[in-house]
């Protein structure tokens, strides 16, 4: 609302899934709507299973791929380019689909959440 109503000087905007913040909400909800529309037609409650996408316990892969979203061999989500999405707002709009793979993260304790070191960051983030 407040940067719709030019309430912010300056602001610009950044492209969908480019940026540090990426804004899953409105998307996650529609693939959250589907998941359940294709449950209730198969008589399954989808919000009781446990990663509805996931196929032959490959936890990472908790999304089909045509969304495009994620990374199949970590699960995590990604920018257009394919880089993981440095912080990623409203994830709780993918309902339970991704539970499977939250769990395994916390069981291997959140290995994807490291910060590189200088040696292998981008130079030109340090300057």
């Amino acid at each position: 609302y407040l940067y719709y109503t030019n309430r912010f000087k300056n602001a610009t905007t950044i492209p969908h899934r480019t940026g540090p913040i990426h804004v899953v909400g409105y998307q996650a909800s529609l693939i959250w709507n589907e998941a359940e529309a294709e449950g209730k037609a198969k008589n399954i409650t989808v919000w009781e299973v446990d990663s509805y996408y996931v196929r032959n316990d490959k936890w990472q892969d908790w999304l089909p791929g045509e969304h495009g979203l994620i990374d199949p061999t970590t699960g995590l989500i990604v920018n257009l380019d394919g880089s993981p999405s440095p912080q990623v707002h409203q994830v709780d709009r993918f309902g339970s689909l991704n539970r499977q793979w939250l769990r395994k993260m916390n069981e291997l304790g959140w290995p994807y959440n490291t910060i590189p070191s200088p040696s292998k960051a981008n130079s030109s983030l340090l300057t």
